[in-house]
């Protein structure tokens, strides 16, 4: 601004130089200075409003900026929310107002950053992308390039994410964003289930910025991992070492509240009563004191001290009767005598109290469960005189299964299972029961011997039940006689339900057993292929007549795959064939031909209509010539699984349908390896499920190193399987 004022001034003293002496001098010398100062004030006035506009802008966003921060959030909050928001609205009008201007940088990083407060993410990863490629040599360079990891972060983009904190990490000099980098890889390495990763990068962390406020949380989180992947020693030690980095009291409380919880799991039971005794006599306030009891009483009974525990309990529940901690103690008293003394009558008593509390949590519907798997009890072991046998063998077996699942008492559940098999040796049951009996005399008495009698027993007396062959393999018995046999009448009920029942998911189940419980078997590829023939079935379009061999799309589609599959046997030739487009070769008769009598085996027909018709295609046929054509020249996904998948919600309006099964696919796939955009070939023929379909698949990420990046961006067909939920089965 004020270059261009320098400008004007000399201008404007040029032209009065040139004009002095002339005549009309003074009054073109008037006039020139009236226009300049007009000039100037315009300028002046258009400098203003565009600096008070960003002005403004960088004004509201510190504000929200230092509320933010002083409550140590990462989100924006309350008034916040529209001091981000304003600060957008006047940086997007720097931005379209003033192209040129010096500020642009400035107005990109806080409508970047403002967002990413808001939440916004997708806008804010523009924002922070746009910033980078137009001015890459920026002030706010580095730290847009950190935002942009964490907005790809929030945007589950892992893969993209770590890059950017890979960067950051090995940034080790003078880097203020290297130690969240740190976190924030941990923090994805947690979210992809890769827990070890998680706390290698906690470990780092916590090793080169212990004085970080957030090194308490860092470590307290290690042991929170350990402790679920029941590595309660280490545990115990992370959380130790949690108390000693707590900067705050709530958090050392936690990390040894934790500590103690994760000794008694390693059968050091006196130094968690120590650790529990402790903080009892640290802490006065009344909600920690219940709930530091109710782990002292833990402890009382794992030392052995079943009655000292029970009055520890019984004294939480009577102090505070209104609270949850009163519902654990009702529960955890039941459970002593449920298990201990065996009294049922008294353990539903005490669970119906814990469920009575107004502030249950998780106990209240424990206890509601193990009331009702007693009500269950009372309802199985009451059998009328005068039941069918098909009651009373359910009632046994289920019965027998709450003891052995549920209430946790082997013996009762085996009595319950050998009377089943004695008194009704000819229910569906009894196998199932002999195979329960097995398992528990070699996972609860230890006893293999009797084990191995009862799992011989079904092999004997039961050859034709679906627990042949899991007796089979809990036997050994595999590639035997008996195990070949099985595999064979497998594949022959298969069949009998496909081709006399009519019931295709029955058939499916029983071809996909014997896959799962044979793979080596020789009548795998048979079944697979079966599989296939069945599945496509569903999506085969009802255009063609009864006795058209056209091949559909979809089948070439599974045929390649099912040929790559099985090579050089004679599944794969046969598929290898139907890929190929070669279906059963069908004389095409013209019209004129047609309702005539056939020609004897000597005549010669007159083959010229049937060539023409051969240029006659039905509309459906060219539909499948064109996919097929497409098919060819397109690559196919042969991954199992994408990096991040979109959630597919099964439509309520389609549920009626009840359709399932493959759909195939032409997606698009850019270089991030993001799904961009979706041609359905073959659809389920309901909008609402193929709306669903696309929506989940542009939500798709796909692994990009695990592709050719010569196809970028291209398409690629996939298939995509849909199920309807087993709720609505």
């Amino acid at each position: 601004m004020k270059r261009e004022m320098k400008e004007l001034l000399n201008t404007n003293r040029q032209s009065s130089e040139a004009n002095i002496g002339g005549n009309g001098g003074d009054r073109l010398s008037r006039q020139l200075a009236l226009f300049v100062l007009v000039a100037l004030f315009l300028l002046l006035s258009s400098g203003c409003v565009y600096f008070n506009t960003f002005y403004h802008a960088r004004t509201w966003y510190n504000q929200a900026e230092k509320t933010r921060q002083r409550a140590n959030r990462d989100a924006a909050a309350g008034g916040e929310i529209k001091l981000y928001q304003d600060a957008i609205k006047k940086c997007s009008k720097v931005i379209s107002e003033h192209p040129g201007s010096s500020y642009m940088d400035d107005a990109l990083f806080i409508i970047g950053k403002s967002y990413y407060y808001l939440g916004d993410f997708p806008k804010a990863e523009r924002k922070f992308r746009e910033l980078l490629a137009s001015f890459p040599k920026s002030k706010y360079a580095d730290e847009s390039r950190f935002f942009l990891g964490k907005t790809r972060f929030h945007l589950e983009n892992y893969v993209l994410a770590m890059e950017v904190f890979k960067e950051q990490v090995n940034k080790t000099k003078g880097n203020p964003f290297r130690a969240e980098a740190i976190f924030l890889t941990g923090e994805t390495a947690l979210l992809e289930n890769d827990s070890a990763g998680a706390v290698e990068q906690y470990q780092k962390f916590v090793k080169e910025y212990k004085n970080d406020p957030k090194a308490q949380e860092v470590q307290f989180k290690i042991g929170q991992i350990q402790f679920e992947r029941q590595q309660f020693g280490e545990a115990a030690k992370s959380f130790a070492a949690a108390e000693a980095l707590a900067q705050v009291e709530k958090v050392r409380f936690q990390a040894r509240y934790e500590q103690g919880r994760s000794l008694f799991l390693i059968d050091s039971v006196k130094a968690g009563l120590a650790v529990f005794e402790k903080l009892a006599k640290d802490n006065k306030d009344s909600v920690f004191q219940s709930d530091i009891q109710l782990r002292i009483a833990e402890g009382n009974y794992l030392a052995g001290n079943e009655r000292e525990a029970i009055l520890l309990y019984d004294d939480v529940a009577t102090r505070h009767p209104r609270w949850v901690q009163a519902a654990e103690g009702y529960y955890r008293i039941g459970t002593i005598v449920q298990n201990d003394w065996s009294d049922l009558g008294l353990a539903k008593s005490l669970y119906d109290q814990a469920t009575k509390i107004p502030s249950t949590g998780k106990w209240g519907q424990m206890a509601l469960t193990r009331s009702s798997d007693i009500t269950k009890v009372e309802k199985y072991r009451a059998e009328p005189s005068d039941s069918s046998e098909d009651i009373v063998d359910v009632n046994r077996f289920l019965l027998a299964e709450l003891y052995r699942t549920t209430l946790d008492q082997s013996d009762s559940a085996l009595g319950e299972y050998k009377s089943l098999v004695e008194d009704f040796p000819g229910s569906e049951l009894a196998p199932k029961a002999l195979i329960a009996i097995g398992w528990l005399y070699e996972n609860q008495y230890y006893d293999t011997a009797s084990a191995r009698e009862y799992y011989q027993k079904i092999l004997d007396e039961y050859p034709l039940s679906d627990e042949y062959g899991q007796a089979i393999r809990l036997l050994g018995l595999r590639d035997t006689e008996p195990d070949s046999l099985y595999a064979n009448k497998l594949y022959e009920l298969a069949e009998e339900q496909y081709y006399d029942q009519g019931n295709a998911d029955s058939a499916m189940t029983l071809f996909r057993r014997l896959m799962e419980e044979y793979p080596d078997s020789r009548l795998v590829p048979r079944a697979d292929f079966a599989i296939a023939k069945i599945e496509l079935s569903r999506f085969v379009p009802k255009t063609e007549s009864a006795d058209s061999t056209y091949v559909d799309s979809t089948m070439i589609l599974l045929f390649k795959e099912l040929a790559e599959k099985y090579p050089k046997t004679p599944i794969g030739v046969e598929a290898a064939r139907l890929a190929s487009g070669q279906g059963v070769t069908k004389a095409v008769v013209a019209p004129s031909d047609q309702g005539k009598p056939k020609t004897d085996s000597t005549t010669i027909p007159d083959t010229t209509a049937v060539f023409a018709q051969v240029d006659t295609l039905s509309e459906s046929q060219r539909t499948e010539e064109k996919l097929r054509a497409e098919i060819e020249a397109t690559p196919m996904i042969t991954i199992e699984e994408p990096l991040t998948k979109g959630d597919f919600i099964y439509p309520f309006s389609a549920v009626g349908t009840r359709i399932e099964g493959r759909l195939m696919l032409k997606i698009k796939i850019e270089f991030d390896g993001k799904v961009s955009d979706v041609n359905f070939l073959k659809g389920s023929g309901n909008d609402d499920i193929d709306r669903e379909v696309k929506k989940a698949l542009l939500e798709t990420y796909f692994n990009p190193i695990q592709f050719d990046p010569s196809k970028f961006p291209g398409w690629f067909i996939y298939n995509y399987d849909i199920k309807l939920p087993e709720i609505y089965k």
